[in-house]
């Protein structure tokens, strides 16, 4: 097993979701290693758990999910359901990826049971547009964690949605910082949320990726220890990532 990537991977996880909220038990001669992490959901607590392979990350478990509110059959679909759309690859650590698919996964489950149950004539209330957003890889360094989120939005007034939908996570609320910068319609603009000048480097790789209708937000766990000038190549580092990752949407404007 790759030590040090799991142990970053670890690192990130507790950091995202509270040290409380991950338990991570060391292979034996008889059990390999396992993790359970416990995930704030729109449902409520829901603990997504998975046994570790020697060759992890080379091969990516099949985690298990476990609900108050789920029967056994039903945690099981979502578990299918989250491997059909995560996009985490063999040789990379896949946990982080797996408890936000989850989390997206009985987000939208929820959206489309809320759908059916609404009244057909309930025209006082203006339906908010879900965006779907990408979520790029925890980078961690001396106990600080940097991550970066895209979207695709079409107007400037779309951006506070996309803050809104993403500060649904309790996690990404708390951040001690949730810098963002984007670019749309010949427009363009940044926040720095606290962190001085971030904003402007994260605008300054999306001009280098020629972005349309795209923004980023990068948020920031602070570990404690000051980073100082690194952490903005840490912020444009993990920009530029997500970025790479969409690449051709993002030089198109498009994520369809």
């Amino acid at each position: 097993m790759a030590s040090n990537a799991l142990e970053d991977e670890m690192q990130a996880l507790s950091a995202i979701y509270g040290n409380e909220n991950v338990l991570f038990n060391e292979a034996t001669v008889t059990m390999p290693a396992t993790v359970s992490v416990t995930l704030d959901s729109c449902i409520g607590k829901v603990a997504l758990s998975a046994q570790l392979a020697e060759d992890y990350p080379a091969m990516h478990p099949r985690p298990t999910l476990r609900s108050d509110s789920l029967s056994v059959s039903e945690c099981e679909k979502v578990i299918k359901n989250m491997l059909e759309k995560e996009q985490s690859t063999h040789g990379e650590v896949c946990l982080f990826e797996y408890c936000e698919t989850v989390l997206n996964v009985l987000q939208e489950h929820k959206d489309t049971s809320v759908k059916e149950q609404s009244p057909r004539d309930d025209s006082k209330k203006i339906a908010e547009q879900v965006f779907q957003v990408f979520h790029g890889e925890p980078l961690t360094d001396r106990k600080s964690v940097f991550q970066a989120h895209m979207a695709f939005i079409s107007s400037p007034e779309d951006v506070g949605q996309v803050i809104k939908q993403l500060c649904q996570s309790k996690k990404v609320e708390n951040a001690t910082h949730n810098t963002m910068a984007w670019r749309v319609n010949n427009e363009e603009d940044f926040d720095d949320d606290g962190e001085k000048s971030a904003g402007k480097v994260m605008l300054h790789v999306l001009r280098q990726f020629d972005a349309k209708n795209t923004l980023c937000v990068v948020s920031r766990w602070f570990g404690g220890i000051l980073l100082g000038p690194v952490r903005f190549r840490h912020i444009a580092n993990v920009t530029r990532d997500i970025l790479v990752a969409h690449e051709e949407a993002v030089r198109a404007g498009s994520g369809h």
